[in-house]
């Protein structure tokens, strides 16, 4: 995985990831930052955040690929965070990665 680049807007309760992920041949790239929509949230009350079905590219089957991500913040000031992430690249009738 390249460095990825996670952006905290706590006003709005948006959270965006912009990361490249390289793996069984295949180069990943998720990014919510191009998007209006608001795809992964701040979770009130909580310093956590999720998103499921983010956008990919470099998948073997588009209509069906997508990244779910759950993390958190950390520090007095909020200035660390970690995620774990699964991407979803299956085609149909195949085995996932």
């Amino acid at each position: 995985m390249t460095p990825a680049t996670l952006r905290l807007d706590f006003a709005a309760k948006r959270v965006d990831l912009s990361m490249q992920v390289d793996y069984g041949g295949s180069s990943y790239v998720v990014n919510t930052r191009s998007s209006e929509a608001v795809l992964m949230k701040l979770n009130p009350g909580q310093a956590s955040f999720d998103g499921t079905k983010l956008p990919t590219t470099g998948c073997a089957a588009a209509s069906t690929c997508g990244t779910s991500v759950q993390g958190m913040i950390v520090g007095e000031s909020a200035q660390r965070a970690g995620f774990a992430y699964q991407i979803n690249d299956t085609l149909p009738g195949a085995a996932a990665r």
